[in-house]
Protein backbone atom coordinates (compact mmCIF):
# COMPACT_ATOMS: atom_id res chain seq x y z
CA UNK A 1 0.00 0.00 0.00
CA UNK A 2 2.99 2.17 1.44
CA UNK A 3 4.89 1.51 -2.32
CA UNK A 4 1.87 2.45 -4.57
CA UNK A 5 0.89 5.70 -3.04
CA UNK A 6 4.86 6.80 -3.13
CA UNK A 7 4.77 5.40 -6.95
CA UNK A 8 1.29 7.14 -7.32
CA UNK A 9 2.64 10.45 -5.92
CA UNK A 10 6.53 10.29 -7.55
CA UNK A 11 4.09 9.94 -10.94
CA UNK A 12 2.41 12.79 -10.08
CA UNK A 13 5.55 15.02 -10.24
CA UNK A 14 7.07 13.56 -12.78
CA UNK A 15 4.10 13.87 -15.03
CA UNK A 16 3.91 17.40 -13.70
CA UNK A 17 7.66 18.20 -14.30
CA UNK A 18 7.28 16.49 -18.02
CA UNK A 19 4.54 18.59 -18.84
CA UNK A 20 5.76 21.89 -17.45
CA UNK A 21 9.49 22.56 -17.84
CA UNK A 22 10.86 25.59 -16.95
CA UNK A 23 9.37 28.17 -18.46
CA UNK A 24 5.38 26.35 -17.92
CA UNK A 25 3.74 24.25 -20.84
CA UNK A 26 1.53 27.68 -22.11
CA UNK A 27 4.05 30.58 -22.69
CA UNK A 28 6.88 30.83 -25.13
CA UNK A 29 9.81 33.31 -24.52
CA UNK A 30 9.09 36.73 -26.27
CA UNK A 31 12.05 36.56 -28.45
CA UNK A 32 10.58 33.69 -30.12
CA UNK A 33 6.95 34.94 -30.52
CA UNK A 34 5.65 36.17 -34.39
CA UNK A 35 5.59 39.82 -34.64
CA UNK A 36 2.25 41.39 -34.07
CA UNK A 37 -0.14 41.44 -37.52
CA UNK A 38 1.05 37.64 -38.38
CA UNK A 39 -1.11 34.55 -38.48
CA UNK A 40 -1.01 32.27 -35.39
CA UNK A 41 -4.00 29.64 -35.80
CA UNK A 42 -7.24 29.43 -37.55
CA UNK A 43 -10.67 28.94 -36.68
CA UNK A 44 -11.43 24.77 -36.06
CA UNK A 45 -15.12 24.74 -34.61
CA UNK A 46 -17.27 27.37 -33.80
CA UNK A 47 -20.25 26.08 -30.97
CA UNK A 48 -23.19 28.22 -30.12
CA UNK A 49 -24.90 27.19 -26.65
CA UNK A 50 -28.34 28.76 -26.85
CA UNK A 51 -29.94 27.53 -23.55
CA UNK A 52 -27.10 28.19 -20.56
CA UNK A 53 -25.74 24.59 -19.05
CA UNK A 54 -27.34 22.82 -22.22
CA UNK A 55 -25.69 21.07 -25.17
CA UNK A 56 -24.47 22.94 -28.06
CA UNK A 57 -24.44 23.65 -31.93
CA UNK A 58 -21.61 23.19 -34.01
CA UNK A 59 -21.81 25.61 -37.16
CA UNK A 60 -19.60 26.51 -39.52
CA UNK A 61 -20.50 29.96 -39.92
CA UNK A 62 -21.75 32.43 -37.47
CA UNK A 63 -22.56 36.08 -37.32
CA UNK A 64 -20.95 37.85 -34.25
CA UNK A 65 -20.70 41.35 -32.67
CA UNK A 66 -19.91 42.86 -29.18
CA UNK A 67 -22.64 40.71 -27.52
CA UNK A 68 -21.29 37.80 -28.62
CA UNK A 69 -22.26 35.00 -31.37
CA UNK A 70 -26.09 35.01 -32.56
CA UNK A 71 -28.38 33.03 -30.24
CA UNK A 72 -25.46 32.20 -27.96
CA UNK A 73 -26.39 31.94 -24.27
CA UNK A 74 -29.95 33.54 -24.95
CA UNK A 75 -31.64 31.39 -22.56
CA UNK A 76 -31.25 30.29 -19.15
CA UNK A 77 -33.10 28.58 -16.64
CA UNK A 78 -34.06 30.50 -13.19
CA UNK A 79 -36.08 28.88 -10.37
CA UNK A 80 -39.85 29.14 -10.01
CA UNK A 81 -40.76 31.69 -7.06
CA UNK A 82 -43.44 29.92 -4.26
CA UNK A 83 -46.49 31.85 -3.93
CA UNK A 84 -46.29 34.49 -1.30
CA UNK A 85 -42.03 34.05 -1.27
CA UNK A 86 -40.47 37.70 -0.89
CA UNK A 87 -39.33 39.49 -3.85
CA UNK A 88 -36.17 39.80 -4.89
CA UNK A 89 -33.85 38.67 -8.05
CA UNK A 90 -34.87 35.19 -9.30
CA UNK A 91 -32.46 32.30 -8.23
CA UNK A 92 -29.74 30.72 -11.39
CA UNK A 93 -30.21 27.36 -12.54
CA UNK A 94 -27.30 25.81 -14.08
CA UNK A 95 -25.79 22.40 -14.91
CA UNK A 96 -23.76 22.51 -11.19
CA UNK A 97 -27.23 22.44 -9.68
CA UNK A 98 -29.15 19.90 -12.00
CA UNK A 99 -26.67 17.91 -13.94
CA UNK A 100 -29.58 16.60 -16.25
CA UNK A 101 -30.07 20.53 -18.28
CA UNK A 102 -26.54 19.49 -19.61
CA UNK A 103 -28.44 17.08 -21.72
CA UNK A 104 -31.14 19.41 -23.12
CA UNK A 105 -30.55 19.49 -26.91
CA UNK A 106 -31.24 23.24 -28.13
CA UNK A 107 -32.38 24.16 -32.03
CA UNK A 108 -34.08 26.55 -34.08
CA UNK A 109 -37.03 25.32 -36.02
CA UNK A 110 -37.55 27.35 -39.79
CA UNK A 111 -39.02 30.01 -37.79
CA UNK A 112 -35.98 30.75 -35.69
CA UNK A 113 -38.32 29.27 -32.30
CA UNK A 114 -36.49 28.02 -30.30
CA UNK A 115 -36.82 23.69 -29.98
CA UNK A 116 -36.01 21.96 -26.74
CA UNK A 117 -34.84 18.10 -27.26
CA UNK A 118 -34.62 16.04 -23.98
CA UNK A 119 -32.48 13.02 -23.91
CA UNK A 120 -35.26 10.42 -24.94
CA UNK A 121 -36.14 12.09 -27.83
CA UNK A 122 -39.36 14.76 -26.59
CA UNK A 123 -39.51 17.92 -28.14
CA UNK A 124 -41.03 21.30 -27.02
CA UNK A 125 -41.29 24.45 -29.30
CA UNK A 126 -40.75 27.95 -27.68
CA UNK A 127 -43.24 29.68 -29.24
CA UNK A 128 -43.45 32.47 -26.36
CA UNK A 129 -39.80 33.36 -26.77
CA UNK A 130 -40.26 35.41 -29.91
CA UNK A 131 -40.13 39.04 -28.84
CA UNK A 132 -39.98 42.04 -31.11
CA UNK A 133 -38.95 45.42 -29.80
CA UNK A 134 -41.37 48.34 -30.91
CA UNK A 135 -40.64 51.50 -29.14
CA UNK A 136 -38.01 50.61 -26.74
CA UNK A 137 -40.17 48.07 -25.43
CA UNK A 138 -40.12 44.33 -25.76
CA UNK A 139 -43.40 42.78 -27.14
CA UNK A 140 -44.23 38.88 -27.72
CA UNK A 141 -45.98 37.47 -30.82
CA UNK A 142 -49.20 38.67 -29.53
CA UNK A 143 -48.56 41.85 -28.87
CA UNK A 144 -48.04 41.58 -25.21
CA UNK A 145 -45.57 43.26 -23.60
CA UNK A 146 -42.98 40.93 -22.36
CA UNK A 147 -42.44 39.85 -18.52
CA UNK A 148 -39.26 40.42 -16.90
CA UNK A 149 -37.15 38.76 -14.75
CA UNK A 150 -34.57 40.36 -12.56
CA UNK A 151 -31.43 37.75 -11.89
CA UNK A 152 -27.73 37.88 -10.35
CA UNK A 153 -25.42 36.54 -13.22
CA UNK A 154 -22.55 35.85 -9.98
CA UNK A 155 -22.48 39.28 -9.10
CA UNK A 156 -23.85 41.56 -11.74
CA UNK A 157 -27.71 41.86 -11.82
CA UNK A 158 -29.53 41.23 -15.42
CA UNK A 159 -32.82 40.95 -16.90
CA UNK A 160 -34.67 38.25 -19.24
CA UNK A 161 -38.08 37.55 -20.28
CA UNK A 162 -40.43 35.06 -19.47
CA UNK A 163 -41.17 32.57 -21.94
CA UNK A 164 -44.32 31.25 -20.54
CA UNK A 165 -45.85 28.71 -19.09
CA UNK A 166 -46.04 25.37 -21.67
CA UNK A 167 -42.33 25.80 -21.77
CA UNK A 168 -41.65 26.03 -17.71
CA UNK A 169 -43.60 23.08 -17.57
CA UNK A 170 -41.99 21.31 -19.63
CA UNK A 171 -38.50 21.70 -18.87
CA UNK A 172 -39.79 21.27 -14.70
CA UNK A 173 -41.24 18.01 -15.69
CA UNK A 174 -37.70 16.52 -16.99
CA UNK A 175 -35.73 18.24 -14.08
CA UNK A 176 -38.35 17.64 -11.44
CA UNK A 177 -38.13 20.70 -10.11
CA UNK A 178 -40.32 24.18 -10.91
CA UNK A 179 -38.18 26.54 -13.36
CA UNK A 180 -38.81 29.11 -15.93
CA UNK A 181 -37.43 29.78 -19.25
CA UNK A 182 -36.20 33.41 -19.80
CA UNK A 183 -34.57 35.05 -22.84
CA UNK A 184 -32.61 37.91 -23.04
CA UNK A 185 -32.85 38.50 -27.12
CA UNK A 186 -30.20 41.23 -27.25
CA UNK A 187 -27.02 41.44 -24.96
CA UNK A 188 -27.81 43.80 -22.10
CA UNK A 189 -25.89 42.65 -19.40
CA UNK A 190 -23.43 45.04 -18.55
CA UNK A 191 -20.35 43.39 -17.41
CA UNK A 192 -19.26 46.26 -15.45
CA UNK A 193 -20.95 45.43 -12.75
CA UNK A 194 -19.59 42.21 -11.28
CA UNK A 195 -17.05 43.27 -8.33
CA UNK A 196 -14.89 40.81 -9.40
CA UNK A 197 -13.58 41.13 -12.64
CA UNK A 198 -15.24 44.87 -13.06
CA UNK A 199 -11.25 46.13 -13.30
CA UNK A 200 -10.55 43.58 -15.80
CA UNK A 201 -14.07 45.14 -18.91
CA UNK A 202 -14.19 48.41 -20.75
CA UNK A 203 -17.27 50.56 -20.29
CA UNK A 204 -19.76 49.08 -23.20
CA UNK A 205 -18.72 45.40 -22.45
CA UNK A 206 -22.33 43.32 -22.52
CA UNK A 207 -22.90 39.83 -22.44
CA UNK A 208 -26.20 37.79 -22.51
CA UNK A 209 -26.12 34.46 -19.75
CA UNK A 210 -22.50 32.99 -20.70
CA UNK A 211 -20.19 32.54 -17.67
CA UNK A 212 -19.02 36.49 -17.72
CA UNK A 213 -17.55 37.27 -21.26
CA UNK A 214 -19.09 36.34 -24.30
CA UNK A 215 -16.48 35.05 -26.04
CA UNK A 216 -14.20 31.86 -24.51
CA UNK A 217 -11.49 31.02 -27.14
CA UNK A 218 -9.17 27.42 -26.59
CA UNK A 219 -6.92 25.92 -28.62
CA UNK A 220 -7.03 22.36 -29.88
CA UNK A 221 -3.65 21.98 -28.84
CA UNK A 222 -4.40 22.62 -24.83
CA UNK A 223 -7.53 19.87 -25.10
CA UNK A 224 -5.01 17.68 -26.45
CA UNK A 225 -2.35 18.55 -23.66
CA UNK A 226 -5.07 18.24 -21.01
CA UNK A 227 -6.22 14.43 -22.53
CA UNK A 228 -1.79 13.47 -22.33
CA UNK A 229 -2.36 14.17 -18.91
CA UNK A 230 -5.94 12.34 -18.03
CA UNK A 231 -4.62 9.47 -19.95
CA UNK A 232 -1.20 9.50 -18.00
CA UNK A 233 -3.31 8.84 -14.61
CA UNK A 234 -5.22 6.48 -16.07
CA UNK A 235 -8.13 8.51 -16.57
CA UNK A 236 -10.40 8.76 -19.51
CA UNK A 237 -9.92 11.40 -22.14
CA UNK A 238 -12.50 14.32 -22.11
CA UNK A 239 -14.70 16.65 -25.24
CA UNK A 240 -15.14 19.82 -25.70
CA UNK A 241 -18.25 19.79 -24.15
CA UNK A 242 -17.10 19.73 -20.82
CA UNK A 243 -15.78 23.52 -21.23
CA UNK A 244 -18.24 25.18 -23.33
CA UNK A 245 -15.93 27.27 -25.02
CA UNK A 246 -17.62 28.36 -28.11
CA UNK A 247 -14.22 29.33 -30.60
CA UNK A 248 -11.61 26.61 -30.76
CA UNK A 249 -8.45 27.39 -32.71
CA UNK A 250 -5.44 25.39 -34.07
CA UNK A 251 -2.51 27.29 -34.25
CA UNK A 252 -0.25 27.25 -37.27
CA UNK A 253 3.79 27.68 -38.07
CA UNK A 254 5.76 27.87 -34.99
CA UNK A 255 2.72 28.00 -32.73
CA UNK A 256 1.36 24.80 -34.25
CA UNK A 257 0.81 22.19 -31.69
CA UNK A 258 1.25 24.84 -28.90
CA UNK A 259 -0.63 24.45 -26.08
CA UNK A 260 -2.10 27.47 -24.08
CA UNK A 261 -1.30 29.73 -27.14
CA UNK A 262 -4.49 31.28 -26.18
CA UNK A 263 -3.11 32.54 -22.71
CA UNK A 264 -0.80 34.70 -24.20
CA UNK A 265 -2.72 36.84 -26.38
CA UNK A 266 -3.66 40.53 -25.50
CA UNK A 267 -5.55 42.02 -28.49
CA UNK A 268 -6.00 39.55 -31.57
CA UNK A 269 -8.54 39.55 -34.26
CA UNK A 270 -10.77 36.35 -35.46
CA UNK A 271 -12.07 36.92 -38.93
CA UNK A 272 -12.94 40.70 -38.76
CA UNK A 273 -14.11 40.37 -35.34
CA UNK A 274 -11.48 42.10 -33.01
CA UNK A 275 -10.82 40.76 -29.34
CA UNK A 276 -9.31 41.84 -26.52
CA UNK A 277 -8.06 38.98 -23.45
CA UNK A 278 -10.28 39.81 -20.43
CA UNK A 279 -9.31 37.03 -17.88
CA UNK A 280 -8.55 33.21 -18.00
CA UNK A 281 -11.44 31.32 -17.16
CA UNK A 282 -11.08 29.67 -13.76
CA UNK A 283 -12.87 26.23 -13.68
CA UNK A 284 -15.79 25.06 -11.49
CA UNK A 285 -17.53 21.21 -11.32
CA UNK A 286 -19.70 22.20 -14.50
CA UNK A 287 -16.26 20.21 -16.16
CA UNK A 288 -17.28 16.74 -14.55
CA UNK A 289 -20.60 16.90 -15.92
CA UNK A 290 -21.04 14.88 -19.40
CA UNK A 291 -23.55 15.94 -22.19
CA UNK A 292 -25.38 13.06 -20.97
CA UNK A 293 -26.53 15.03 -17.88
CA UNK A 294 -23.93 13.06 -15.59
CA UNK A 295 -21.68 14.26 -13.27
CA UNK A 296 -18.14 12.46 -13.71
CA UNK A 297 -17.61 10.26 -9.98
CA UNK A 298 -14.05 10.76 -10.44
CA UNK A 299 -14.47 14.54 -10.76
CA UNK A 300 -11.96 15.05 -13.69
CA UNK A 301 -10.90 16.93 -15.50
CA UNK A 302 -11.01 18.92 -12.82
CA UNK A 303 -8.71 17.54 -10.62
CA UNK A 304 -6.02 17.17 -13.11
CA UNK A 305 -6.68 20.75 -13.84
CA UNK A 306 -6.55 21.54 -10.34
CA UNK A 307 -2.92 20.05 -9.69
CA UNK A 308 -1.81 21.31 -13.41
CA UNK A 309 -3.09 24.45 -13.88
CA UNK A 310 -4.08 26.33 -10.96
CA UNK A 311 -2.91 29.63 -9.86
CA UNK A 312 -4.82 33.08 -8.37
CA UNK A 313 -6.23 35.61 -10.23
CA UNK A 314 -4.00 37.95 -10.71
CA UNK A 315 -6.06 41.62 -9.89
CA UNK A 316 -7.90 40.09 -7.00
CA UNK A 317 -6.50 41.65 -4.01
CA UNK A 318 -5.34 38.92 -1.01
CA UNK A 319 -7.58 40.59 1.74
CA UNK A 320 -10.52 39.87 -0.66
CA UNK A 321 -13.07 37.65 -0.99
CA UNK A 322 -12.97 36.58 -3.70
CA UNK A 323 -9.20 35.30 -3.57
CA UNK A 324 -9.27 31.64 -3.95
CA UNK A 325 -7.13 29.52 -6.14
CA UNK A 326 -8.55 28.30 -9.32
CA UNK A 327 -7.67 25.88 -12.17
CA UNK A 328 -7.53 28.14 -15.30
CA UNK A 329 -8.21 26.07 -18.73
CA UNK A 330 -9.57 28.89 -21.66
CA UNK A 331 -9.40 32.25 -21.79
CA UNK A 332 -12.86 34.95 -21.36
CA UNK A 333 -12.20 37.98 -23.67
CA UNK A 334 -14.85 40.90 -24.94
CA UNK A 335 -14.98 42.59 -28.19
CA UNK A 336 -13.75 45.82 -29.39
CA UNK A 337 -15.93 45.35 -32.76
CA UNK A 338 -15.51 44.52 -36.38
CA UNK A 339 -18.99 43.00 -36.07
CA UNK A 340 -19.59 39.93 -39.09
CA UNK A 341 -19.80 36.83 -40.04
CA UNK A 342 -17.29 34.32 -37.81
CA UNK A 343 -16.35 31.26 -40.35
CA UNK A 344 -14.53 27.97 -39.96
CA UNK A 345 -10.99 28.20 -41.12
CA UNK A 346 -10.72 32.28 -40.53
CA UNK A 347 -7.56 33.18 -39.18
CA UNK A 348 -6.84 34.40 -36.03
CA UNK A 349 -4.04 37.28 -36.47
CA UNK A 350 -2.44 38.87 -33.22
CA UNK A 351 -2.42 42.30 -32.47
CA UNK A 352 -0.55 42.25 -29.04
CA UNK A 353 1.09 39.70 -27.33
CA UNK A 354 0.97 39.66 -23.31
CA UNK A 355 4.26 40.97 -21.53
CA UNK A 356 5.86 37.48 -20.14
CA UNK A 357 5.05 38.44 -16.46
CA UNK A 358 1.44 38.98 -17.21
CA UNK A 359 0.43 35.57 -18.31
CA UNK A 360 -1.41 33.75 -15.37
CA UNK A 361 1.40 30.31 -14.94
CA UNK A 362 0.20 27.07 -12.78
CA UNK A 363 1.79 26.70 -9.36
CA UNK A 364 3.53 24.18 -8.44
CA UNK A 365 4.23 21.98 -5.14
CA UNK A 366 3.87 24.23 -1.82
CA UNK A 367 2.63 26.72 -3.75
CA UNK A 368 -0.33 25.46 -5.38
CA UNK A 369 -3.53 26.61 -3.96
CA UNK A 370 -4.85 22.60 -3.55
CA UNK A 371 -1.18 21.46 -2.31
CA UNK A 372 -0.37 19.71 -5.19
CA UNK A 373 -2.58 16.81 -4.67
CA UNK A 374 -5.62 15.58 -6.34
CA UNK A 375 -9.28 15.83 -4.04
CA UNK A 376 -9.34 12.09 -4.00
CA UNK A 377 -5.76 11.50 -2.88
Amino acid sequence: MLASGLLLLLSTYLLRDLLFPAPAAGWVAPGKLPAAGSTVARITEIIVYPLKSGRGISVKSCMAGVGGLHRDREFCLVREKKEGEEEGPAVLVTGRMFPKVCSIQPSFDEKERLVLELPGGERHVVEEAHFRQLDGRWYDRTGEVGKEVGLVMWRGPCEGFDCGGAAAAFVSGFLGAKVRLLRMPVASRDLTLDDKYRGQVLPGDVAKFSDYTAYSVCSEASLRWLNAALVARGKEPVGKERFRCNVWVEGEGSMKDRPFLEDALLKFSVGSLRLRHVKNCGRCVLTTVTDCGKMDKSMEPLNTLKVLRANYYPFVAKDSEYYRGEPFFTVNCCADGGEGELKVGDSLRVAQWQAAGDVVQPLRGSENPHGGKYCEE
